[in-house]
């Protein structure tokens, strides 16, 4: 087969600057080792082929000190070391991306200000709580979903602050306690940003007297029954008392059961007797009426686990059952109103522990650390240019070393002389356009026709590609909240 030429063309002396600043750099962080010599600042002679031109550059640079496959080692562990950096700042970037986006769906009908007030409570939360920045933003927007039109700004943000405050090593229960806290506030009325401490007292106290074994749970399960109960006539507590009460005969330690089987069991007895004024009430009167309560039971259809023990609370008044739900309705359950020193004294125990202070620390100094990626976003944009740039390299079949230098040039072009990582992305698609568009085939190739083809739908793909980058430094600009009655 007749050889195939191929042109290339470079800037030998820019190369060569770019490696002697590449190299000045990773050498002051080489514990150990003797500072790089002086560099030597011969250029090496133009030579036909890119690579060799590049590799005379790299041996003039470190002529005396370092061999060729030295020098090459030396600056591949410097760029994989920033290249892994990159990757994990736009994998940390990528995940708050998302969940900032979930909660920025929650907060669309809001008004500018409070829109800003639930964004820049992210920051601020994660770093009081050591709950990473994409968790917290995940409880926002369950917060702001939650709180609806009934509860204010401050209720929500609070509501989630105090979650993660109580559940930082829990992400999903920090959402539970979210909701649930929200959840209580409406069903007992206390719905100001003072009162998110009792709420999260309420629960506590629920999860006290139930089976439950996650205060999450009791949260998503209990909280919503005894809610749901006040519309049959009950005050939040008797709600809570069936609900907790429910618990154990049910065998049920997440509460979901507990959940539709009760609040079931109030609307029946609603229908059944609607001239009493609760389900408390209801319930009573049917322990004391063996008519009425057999009518009602003939009546009644109950879930499979639920059967055995509403029959026993409504015929067996001594039953363990019914004893603790009298006892739960009449006062075991606190009041919320003034069950927010429960939870004081519960955070002033969690804190005072010394365990808990290290792995306080070490949230505090996490979150700190994937701060510093999330916020570099320059550095994710840089390394996916340059990713991007690796994959157009490859598939435009340029060799291994090619590719790697291209790579190297990239990253000191970028970050020795402070250059647009956008501009020096499309000036190289550029380059290896012009390379494309240069190579011949001569001689006798019967592939050459083919050959040839490819390289012209390469070099359309690389048009769009460039194309698509073109304008991409108006969609950086940095979003700016409008009020939606504007738009």
């Amino acid at each position: 087969m007749p050889p195939v030429h191929t042109e290339f063309t470079s800037d030998a002396t820019k190369l060569l600057a770019d490696y002697q600043k590449i190299i000045d750099a990773q050498s002051k962080q080489l514990a150990g080792q003797q500072q790089v010599a002086d560099a030597s600042k011969r250029s090496a002679q133009e030579h036909e082929h890119w690579a060799e031109s590049q590799l005379g550059h790299l041996k003039g640079l470190v002529a005396g000190y370092l061999s060729v496959h030295g020098a090459l080692e030396l600056v591949t562990r410097a760029l994989e070391h920033k290249y892994e950096l990159e990757r994990k700042s736009a994998e940390k970037q990528i995940e708050f991306a998302n969940a900032q986006a979930g909660l920025i769906r929650n907060i669309v009908a809001f008004t500018p200000a409070e829109q800003q007030r639930y964004l820049s409570a992210v920051p601020r939360i994660s770093s009081a709580t050591g709950l990473p920045a994409p968790q917290v933003a995940q409880l926002l927007g369950a917060a702001a979903a939650s709180g609806g039109n009934t509860l204010s700004i401050n209720t929500g943000i609070s509501a989630a602050e105090l979650a993660a405050r109580v559940a930082p090593d829990s992400p999903e229960e920090a959402l539970q306690l979210t909701q649930g806290i929200l959840a209580a506030a409406r069903a007992t009325g206390l719905e100001g940003e003072g009162d998110v401490r009792k709420n999260l007292g309420a629960i506590l106290n629920i999860a006290g007297q139930s089976r439950g074994t996650s205060i999450g749970l009791v949260a998503e399960n209990l909280i919503p029954a005894a809610g749901a109960l006040r519309n049959f006539g009950d005050t939040f507590e008797q709600g809570a008392a069936l609900a907790s009460a429910s618990t154990f005969p049910f065998e049920d330690a997440e509460g979901r059961r507990t959940r539709t089987a009760t609040i079931a069991f109030g609307q029946d007895l609603q229908k059944f007797l609607p001239e009493l004024g609760s389900t408390f009430e209801r319930i009573q009167y049917l322990q004391q009426n063996a008519e009425s309560r057999e009518k009602f039971l003939d009546k009644a259809t109950f879930e499979t686990f639920a059967a055995e023990p509403f029959k026993q609370l409504l015929r067996d008044p001594s039953s363990n059952f019914a004893k603790s739900y009298l006892a739960l309705a009449t006062g075991g359950i606190p009041l919320a109103s003034g069950s927010g020193p429960q939870v004081d004294k519960m955070l002033d125990l969690l804190n005072s522990q010394p365990v808990q202070q290290t792995a306080r620390l070490k949230r505090t100094l996490g979150v700190g650390e994937e701060g510093l990626l999330t916020d570099a976003t320059e550095l994710a944009q840089s390394g996916a240019y340059r990713e991007s740039l690796e994959k157009v390299m490859q598939a435009s079949g340029a060799g291994w070393l090619q590719t790697k230098l291209s790579q190297a040039s990239f990253a000191a072009d970028v970050d020795v002389w402070g250059k647009d990582p956008q501009a020096v992305y499309r000036s190289y698609l550029g380059s290896r356009m012009r390379e494309l568009r240069y190579e011949t085939f001569i001689g006798d190739d019967p592939d050459a026709p083919q050959k040839a083809r490819n390289i012209e739908e390469l070099l359309e793909r690389l048009a769009r590609i460039a194309e698509e980058h073109k304008d991409l430094d108006a969609s950086r600009k940095p979003a700016v909240i409008t009020d939606p009655a504007e738009r």
